[in-house]
């Protein structure tokens, strides 16, 4: 790999936190831990602090478009492969959970983004999302789609995803997600089911 790109600098960026930045992140992702049960697929996985939070290594598959954050993975002896959320190297109906975090508001294609993931998830498989609020939003220029939660909820329902909750995070007042670049929507999802699809548009 070159000496100098952008990924090697994001990398190191990524594991070069501070101590601070670091107890932030276990403190933002804590609370997913409920909903990591079974196989779990980090889709823009970084350097895989998801990894922490799944009940066994064993269960935590990282995909990522950067080789150095892949290679860091791998050297630690974690599943981890190089894709992108069009591209996902695993196979049809794999993975019970499914988190994409901070990485739908960079897409130019959500709906093909969508689609993969479709596949890869289980039926009746959970997906998390997770996108800036407005500040956080505006302090990164490769962010393509704000997404609120109205828009979030429509893009879910679009693909076939019953919509369990949209949340506020850290604390659940939004204006404070003009103020703090930290700050994030939450939303919990699952797959239907063709059945279950169906019943929703004609009744049961």
């Amino acid at each position: 790999m070159p000496e100098y790109s952008y990924d090697k600098v994001y990398f190191e960026k990524l594991i070069n936190r501070n101590p601070f930045q670091i107890w932030m992140r276990s403190f933002f992702f804590l609370p997913l831990r409920r909903y990591l049960k079974g196989d779990v697929l980090d889709l823009g996985c970084g350097i895989g602090e998801i990894a922490n939070y799944v009940e066994t290594q064993d269960q935590y598959f990282g995909v990522d478009i950067n080789p150095y954050c892949v290679e860091y993975l791998q050297g630690k002896g974690l599943w981890a492969k190089i894709g992108s959320v069009y591209q996902i190297p695993l196979d049809t109906s794999s993975m019970d959970v499914i988190i994409l975090s901070h990485v739908l508001e960079h897409l130019e294609e959500p709906d093909s983004a969508f689609a993969e993931i479709s596949r890869v998830l289980k039926p009746s498989g959970t997906l998390i999302v997770i996108v800036p609020m407005h500040h956080g939003y505006t302090t990164d220029n490769t962010h393509r789609i704000f997404y609120q939660p109205k828009l979030l909820a429509e893009t879910a329902k679009k693909h076939n995803y019953e919509v369990k909750s949209i949340s506020f995070f850290p604390i659940p007042w939004e204006f404070l997600g003009d103020l703090f670049y930290f700050f994030e929507y939450r939303m919990i999802a699952q797959k239907q089911t063709h059945q279950e699809s169906r019943e929703g548009l004609y009744g049961k």
